[in-house]
């Protein structure tokens, strides 16, 4: 019954991290679209000249791709984690010993084993 509760609530706080995500992905192209127009409605209120400022405001929602994958790699816990042991290069490197450097099951070679040696690492 332990067990389920565990499932239970971790689902739940999944299930959280996951609507915060398609939250934050619905609000991002509006927020990138809506900026660009708003200030590009100052520079014209303001006389500012707009022709170099345009280029760079809609180039605002070329980054909502990137904002989307951002956001559901830091919100999700378990994403935030797979990426955080890939930066932090938990490589595992293995030796192998064997006879020859043969495919498995040749004629003629011992079979390859694998060792794990922690200790060796990949410059």
């Amino acid at each position: 019954m332990e067990d389920l509760l565990d499932v239970h609530s971790r689902v739940r706080q999944l299930s959280t991290q996951i609507h915060v995500v398609l939250v934050v992905q619905a609000l991002t192209p509006v927020a990138l679209e809506l900026m660009p127009t708003f200030l590009t409605t100052i520079c014209v209120v303001l006389d500012y000249q707009i022709a170099s400022t345009t280029a760079l405001f809609s180039a605002l929602l070329n980054w909502a791709p990137l904002i989307n994958a951002l956001s559901a790699i830091l919100i999700v816990k378990p994403y935030r984690q797979a990426v955080w042991r890939v930066v932090m290069l938990r490589k595992v490197v293995s030796t192998i010993v064997g006879d020859k450097a043969a495919m498995p099951g040749a004629i003629g070679t011992q079979p390859t084993t694998f060792i794990h040696n922690p200790q060796l690492v990949l410059p």
